[in-house]
């Protein structure tokens, strides 16, 4: 090895010494058994996440502990998606054939359908609010168009937009 290769491979190495003590990964044992999809962390503390089998999880202590809950009636819905503006009030998206969003602003006591899609076409893929007010979700192409609904009321309403 030459010089340079050297002292090369010595900077890289305390480089990614630096790096490596900032960072550390800790495995949390949820008591759950359901597939994460979806995952909103609203602050340092408060997290919400979505799966399989109409299971929402959440916490407020950073992860430390989690309140899991199936959403009565949607037991067999796949919530691919979540988006939480507080330890009260998140939104999420149900995939397929009939598709639903629903809203909580109880920490998830309750849940209210605040769309629906039966079109048996129908998979939703993704969902993104830009503020507390303005969101909206994009699915598989229907009829040739991709499919996209918006929100500007918080997630309380859904309308559907003309896909290209």
């Amino acid at each position: 090895m030459s010089f340079k290769t050297k002292h090369l491979l010595l900077l890289i190495g305390c480089v990614s010494c630096f790096f490596a003590q900032g960072q550390s990964i800790q495995i949390l044992s949820a008591g759950t058994k359901t597939s994460i999809r979806g995952l909103s962390v609203v602050d340092d503390q408060t997290i919400w996440v979505s799966g399989s089998a109409g299971t929402v999880g959440k916490s407020t202590d950073g992860g430390q502990n989690w309140q899991w809950m199936n959403v009565k009636g949607y037991e067999k819905t796949d919530f691919r998606d979540i988006e939480a503006f507080d330890a009260q009030t998140a939104v999420i998206m149900g995939i397929a054939s009939p598709a639903y969003i629903l809203k909580t602003n109880d920490g998830g006591q309750n849940w209210q359908r605040v769309y629906e899609n039966r079109d048996t076409s129908m998979f939703m893929d993704a969902m993104d609010f830009f503020d507390a007010k303005n969101g909206m979700v994009i699915g598989d192409p229907l009829q040739g168009r991709v499919f996209i609904a918006k929100t500007q009321d918080g997630g309380n309403s859904w309308q559907n937009l003309p896909g290209k």
